[in-house]
């Protein structure tokens, strides 16, 4: 989302934390799992726009 928001960026990335420390305090996953995914995320989210990377540029 952040690739086609940029001005968002600091918000949709402060949700994302807030998402994976609510599921931590909600006893359902541990720090290193949201750490772990949000790495995951980020890789698979590159891989994915990596092909359209000049027409993303253009936004």
């Amino acid at each position: 989302m952040a690739a086609f928001f940029p001005s968002e960026t600091d918000d949709l990335l402060n949700l994302a934390d807030t998402v994976g420390l609510s599921r931590m305090w909600g006893g359902i996953h541990f720090r290193s799992d949201i750490e772990v995914v949000n790495d995951m995320g980020k890789a698979i989210s590159d891989s994915i726009l990596e092909p359209f990377a000049d027409i993303i540029a253009d936004f």
